[in-house]
């Protein structure tokens, strides 16, 4: 296995960027200090998939991104520069939207429970196999019979299903009642198979059986011991029946590769440390990282200000019963035959208390009896009982609690929440207000003891907005009353059609608007639907509400076509130094810290994505290139300015020193270091070393409020320290203002 220091995150795409544009960038990733490129899934999914989770076949390397040939081209162009491979395998379900693309699927819906691959699906027999496509019951008249191909298929519009064969001949609709398989309304009627969260085109696998582990990772396991790829990202692992036995298969399978679990922990929650793995992917960095940057004292203001949004508990119990109410019988149903309504809703009220998604983890023990030992009745007993056995009773809950918890926070709590929406994250707790320095040190502090091989991030494919977006909408906590006299001034000139959600938009509109010129229409208002389907409290998914949407789109033209654009614009070039200090201070934190970086494409230069698609757009790697070749060429530092060539600076830097003293970082020690003086406060930051201080990271915070650093000194370790971003050497205890003045970063290197 390559030396671990840095991942780079890349998405593929077989339009456009399929292994061998990968391949045509290695030089450019060693060149900035990557170790590893870390790839979306690599295995055949879905045709013309953009991000590749909807898997298909796990048994072979997908040939619409150059198939395995191309693959291990591209490891071998990674290992001739001292490069390595990870990639991001999805265990937890297969993409079941086009049933003719999915071998297992089509086999299991002809021949239902005699299908050879019926145990691999989590499918409730009992209530048979249900397939949500149709889009009122009326539908069921559509129906044909295609006789154009090989074999007859059932057709619904442009949809293709199996026929058994022997069910023919007979109406469409005759022969449909014969097969193993209903087509039901995707709206209304209860899910009969496990899916990932509410997705009907993602089927759960049932990893639990041996069978469908070694089958499903059959060609990662190959590609491991051939050395194509050194580890895994492994996605949505509390999906699994058995997330425990899961991993220490796979552990089994990988050897001492590297593992890391894309476990969303909670505030105060503990990833367990039974589990054979290295770590997570990081959100519990990202949240701790950008939270030291939201000024504690814009609090009240901004709360004040923020519109109400419903509680969580609230809306978990819409989503129970919208969504997952096929998931609640099959659970009563675990725990008896003939279940009752009130266990029906036991269970519900029992998931909608639980604080985590799983309770069956080492570090989670007895949250069960805290969270349930508050009801009563002979239903509770019931469930009770059920749960204290464990097995199937358990780890259904579990997931059920999964999907309960990440889509009435992920995708509805995170859109609905108006108070200061940097803090509206995946794997954050919007309702704590930021981290203090203390907090962030002490938890770098356990990752350097624990898991110091865990990854790091601050922008992933699934993050709401990019680290940039959420580093400018956070100087919103240090300016909040100047932020409710913008916001009053444009809602004055061009009011928003919903106050609540207008408050959303208007930050989110802050957070991405250019120093000059306009925002992409098309991608502005590709989000804003997304966003007000996801908020759902005037439009969503299921009932769309197409005249307030169009009254949306209405007001985000009026806004960037009019004259509040110029007032948003003179904004945001105010703002904008503040934010680009937030953003340098948040990347040397991160690149810096305990555990494994990852920077997510194209994030070595500012940038403004927002929510999946619009984070998956492709990256000009030219213009990186380029632009390194140049800072190198010359080696002298450049502004911090809009060019974002002071973010590719700070980047390459970081990366680089980590390949040069890998002992400092990974594995490495890890220090608080702190001002004292004035201004103390605005600075945050740490040494590194592999037994003693050789490497400080340095960041400035709140820049928006006079500094004044005065007499502000750091209080260095002693010895010579070289700045690697701006080439000054510094001895001993230091002004602030002479490390920190020049560029609102440092890296000190023990000379």
């Amino acid at each position: 296995m390559h030396p671990l220091a840095c991942t780079y995150r890349l998405q593929l795409r077989p339009d456009a960027f399929p292994f061998s544009a990968a391949e045509s960038i290695v030089d450019y990733l060693a060149a900035l200090g990557v170790s590893h490129a870390y790839l979306s899934p690599v295995l055949t999914a879905v045709k013309g998939s953009l991000h590749g989770y909807d898997v298909t076949d796990p048994t072979t390397v997908s040939a619409d991104l150059g198939g395995e040939g191309a693959l291990r081209s591209l490891a071998h162009a990674a290992s001739s520069r001292r490069m390595g491979l990870i990639a991001d395998i999805v265990p937890n379900h297969l993409g079941v939207g086009h049933p003719e693309q999915n071998a297992w699927w089509w086999d299991v819906l002809l021949y239902g429970r005699d299908s050879a691959h019926a145990h691999f699906f989590d499918i409730d027999w009992d209530a048979g196999l249900s397939l949500p496509v149709l889009d009122t019951a009326d539908d069921l008249d559509n129906l044909a019979i295609d006789e154009s191909g090989d074999e007859p298929l059932l057709a619904l519009r442009a949809m293709r299903f199996p026929i058994r064969p022997g069910t023919l001949p007979g109406t469409p609709l005759e022969v449909h009642d014969r097969q193993a398989y209903r087509l039901v309304e995707w709206r209304t009627a209860p899910s009969t198979y496990r899916r990932f969260l509410t997705v009907n085109e993602l089927a759960a696998l049932r990893q639990e059986d041996p069978d469908v582990f070694d089958e499903t990772h059959r060609v990662i396991g190959k590609l491991i011991s051939e050395g194509v790829i050194d580890g895994v990202r492994v996605d949505h692992p509390d999906g699994l029946a058995d997330p425990a036995q899961y991993f220490a298969w796979l552990r089994e399978l990988v050897g001492s590769g590297w593992i890391v679990a894309e476990k969303v922990l909670g505030e105060h929650e503990p990833l367990d440390r039974t589990w054979p793995i290295d770590g997570t992917t990081g959100y519990e960095a990202l949240s701790r990282i950008c939270g030291v940057f939201v000024d504690p004292s814009g609090e009240s203001a901004l709360t004040a200000a923020a519109a109400h949004t419903a509680s969580i508990e609230s809306l978990k119990r819409a989503i129970v019963a919208k969504s997952l109410s096929g998931e609640i019988d099959r659970l009563a149903r675990c725990i008896a035959p003939e279940p009752s309504t009130e266990l029906r809703l036991a269970i519900i009220e029992a998931a909608v208390a639980m604080p985590v998604g799983r309770a069956d983890t080492a570090p989670n023990e007895g949250i069960l009896a805290r969270t349930l030992g508050r009801f009563e009745g002979p239903e509770f007993d019931a469930l009770v009982e059920g749960l204290a056995r464990g097995g199937e009773v358990l780890s259904r809950f579990g997931q059920l609690c999964v999907s309960i918890g990440a889509k009435a926070v992920e995708d509805r709590f995170l859109y609905q929440d108006t108070r200061l929406i940097s803090l509206n994250e995946v794997g954050s707790d919007p309702a704590k207000f930021g981290f203090s320095p203390a907090e962030l040190h002490l938890a770098n502090a356990d990752r350097a003891r624990h898991w110091p091989r865990s990854m790091t991030t601050l922008s992933t494919h699934d993050t709401k907005r990019g680290e940039d977006v959420r580093a400018r909408i956070s100087v919103l906590s240090q300016v909040p009353g100047r932020w409710a006299e913008e916001v009053a001034r444009w809602e004055n000139s061009t009011p928003s059609p919903d106050p609540a959600i207008g408050q959303f938009l208007w930050q989110t509109l802050f957070g991405i608007w250019p120093l000059s010129g306009l925002p992409d229409a098309d991608r502005v208002h590709k989000y804003v639907e997304k966003a007000i389907r996801e908020n759902a409290t005037r439009t969503s998914w299921n009932a769309v509400d197409f005249e307030f949407e169009a009254l949306i789109h209405e007001w985000i033209d009026r806004v960037m076509l009019g004259p509040t654009a110029d007032s948003i614009t003179a904004f945001v070039v105010e703002i904008a130094p503040h934010a680009w200090a937030n953003s340098l201070g948040q990347k040397v934190l991160q690149l810096c810290g305990p555990g494994v970086p990852d920077v997510y494409q194209g994030t070595e230069l500012w940038e403004d994505s927002l929510v999946d698609p619009d984070n998956r757009r492709l990256v000009n790697y030219a213009k990186r290139r380029a632009l390194l070749e140049g800072l190198d060429a010359v080696d002298v530092p450049p502004p911090v300015d809009g060019t974002g060539a002071a973010k590719l600076w700070v980047t390459s830097r970081c990366l680089r020193l980590r390949q040069e003293r890998p002992e400092s970082f990974v594995d490495g020690g890890y220090w608080p270091v702190y001002a004292s003086g004035p201004a103390a406060q605005h600075v945050i930051g740490f040494a590194r070393g592999a037994t003693e201080p050789d490497v400080v990271a340095l960041a400035t915070r709140f820049t928006a409020r006079s500094i004044g650093w005065g007499s502000t000194r750091l209080n260095l370790p002693a010895g010579a320290w070289i700045d690697r971003i701006t080439g000054t050497e510094h001895t001993g205890p230091i002004d602030a203002a002479a490390v920190l003045s020049r560029y609102p970063v440092a890296i000190l290197v023990r000379d």
